[in-house]
């Protein structure tokens, strides 16, 4: 026992050591030319000037001012310029407190914890646009909060903040935790809040903001992993409250800056997921998503990497979820494997007015990949699993694609060119599809199937002349019911089967 505990504080020492390194490896140094010995002395002076003080920038209604905070002691600060408010003319009191911090379970990780802890001491701040930010070691860290005027919001009674900057030796991976606890003289009903952290180190920059409509008790937790492009997400909320949390994340290295942002509409109690948004190609994009269990919730994501289609949104999360994407006219492409209940995908260009739009409702435990050409000809090819129902909706400028059908086929083709001579192509691999609704429509050529217990193989439909048309089929269809329909000169015209 002994042994281990002197491993431990072994462990909690070198942990320190090796974080105050890479804390103040970016930390300005004071060179002299005198002797050995005074530069380390202004070295270490610098080091504990860093430790001992920060800097409050405030603002209040539009008042900006920076004040300076001694560390451990509470600093009474005037952020409206109105000695008659407050205490004494002081309207918050802030206190920051810094402490090592270590996690030994199947990893080892250190690192260091900021604390700041802000207590309203103003009535007449209570209803004002508020905003405060405590940098920390030559701006190395920053952390705050910021508060609307919006009516029925406030600023907190007292809040308390505290940000975690840790690192992993063996897997060579780092994360962030932000701990957030906002007590208010009555309940937190229609009181909205955004918190925020950075940290400005010298290879990774990061600045992470934590939107709450209404404000509740949450911890944070974000974690890098080996694929630069694949991050773990954690958040446990303690409250009974519903809120919804909004996650803004950016990070940059290496001069590249990736940007995600994420929303949750029910943040549940504790959920922790892995998500992964990178380039598939010029146009496209992949998306990953992981979690131990499903949730009945919404996540809306924003990335600033997938190409044309940057906007994700899941309703009703599973457990697992990979698409890739290439949202063109011309050799486009989707695919979307998942482990789910029940699932609705759609990943956009826009959230307002989308002119690409990629969608598919009720996801089970499927695989289904889909390409197209949607022009005239074109052509729309769909493979999945026999048990999966689709409701797919592709949007891709002023062509659209739908096509909503029941198992059992599990390969469905259409061609076609639509014009005054043309052809309609279906197969369906002599698999019957129990019911198909499908339509292909642009802004003059449109094309619409529907049907019930549907098989085909190379089933071709032609027509030549003007209405009505001379129509010819080859290939063969079985149906108990099917309806083939094509809009030409303003109107919808019945193609196949001749009454």
């Amino acid at each position: 026992m002994k042994e281990k505990r002197k491993m431990i504080i072994k462990i909690m020492l070198i942990s320190i050591f090796l974080l105050l390194s890479s804390l103040f490896s970016s930390a300005s140094i004071v060179e002299t030319k005198d002797n050995n010995f005074n530069d380390k002395t202004l070295e270490i002076k610098n080091i504990f000037s860093g430790f001992l003080s920060g800097l409050v920038h405030t603002n209040c209604d539009g008042i900006e001012k920076t004040s300076e905070i001694k560390f451990g002691i509470y600093n009474y600060i005037d952020v409206d310029d109105n000695k008659s408010t407050g205490q004494n003319g002081a309207d918050i009191k802030v206190q920051y407190l810094l402490l090592p911090w270590i996690e030994i379970d199947l990893q080892f990780r250190f690192g260091v914890i900021f604390t700041i802890r802000v207590e309203r001491l103003s009535d007449e701040l209570k209803n004002k646009n508020f905003s405060i930010t405590v940098e920390l070691f030559n701006n190395i860290t920053r952390l705050g909060y910021k508060c609307s005027a919006e009516e029925g919001n406030e600023v907190p009674n007292n809040t308390r903040l505290s940000f975690i900057i840790f690192f992993s030796i063996y897997e060579k991976t780092h994360g962030f935790i932000i701990d957030f606890i906002p007590n208010y003289e009555n309940s937190n009903e229609n009181k909205k809040i955004q918190t925020f952290a950075e940290y400005n180190g010298n290879t990774i920059k990061s600045k992470i903001s934590l939107d709450f409509d209404p404000a509740v008790k949450t911890q944070t937790k974000i974690t890098s992993t080996k694929d630069e492009n694949i991050w773990n997400y954690e958040f446990i909320k303690s409250s009974l409250s519903t809120t919804k949390l909004t996650t803004n994340f950016t990070i940059l290295k290496k001069d590249d800056t990736k940007n995600i942002v994420f929303s949750i509409d029910e943040l549940p109690t504790e959920i922790s997921f892995k998500l992964g948004l990178k380039p598939f190609s010029g146009e496209g994009g992949y998306f990953l998503y992981e979690s131990e269990q499903s949730f009945d919730i919404k996540l809306s994501i924003y990335n600033n990497k997938l190409g044309k289609c940057k906007y994700v949104t899941i309703k009703n999360t599973p457990k697992r979820i990979s698409s890739e994407w290439i949202p063109t006219r011309i050799n486009g492409s989707y695919s979307v494997e998942i482990e789910s209940e029940g699932t609705d995908l759609s990943i956009t260009d826009s959230n307002i007015d989308p002119t690409i739009n990629l969608s598919i409702k009720n996801l089970k435990t499927v695989d289904i990949k889909a390409h197209w050409n949607l022009t005239n000809p074109g052509d729309f090819t769909i493979i999945k699993d026999t048990d999966l129902t689709i409701n797919l909706d592709l949007k891709i400028g002023n062509w659209l694609a739908q096509i909503s059908s029941e198992p059992l086929a599990d390969y469905i083709s259409v061609n076609w060119l639509i014009g005054e001579q043309g052809y309609v192509r279906t197969n369906t691999d002599w698999k019957i599809l129990g019911t198909m609704d499908l339509l292909i429509k642009s802004t003059d050529s449109r094309l619409k199937i529907t049907g019930e217990n549907i098989r085909t193989l190379d089933f071709l439909i032609t027509w030549t002349g003007p209405w009505p048309w001379n129509v010819e089929t080859f290939g063969a269809i079985d149906y108990s019911a099917v309806s083939f329909d094509i809009y030409r000169d303003g109107a919808w015209r019945h193609l196949w089967p001749l009454i």
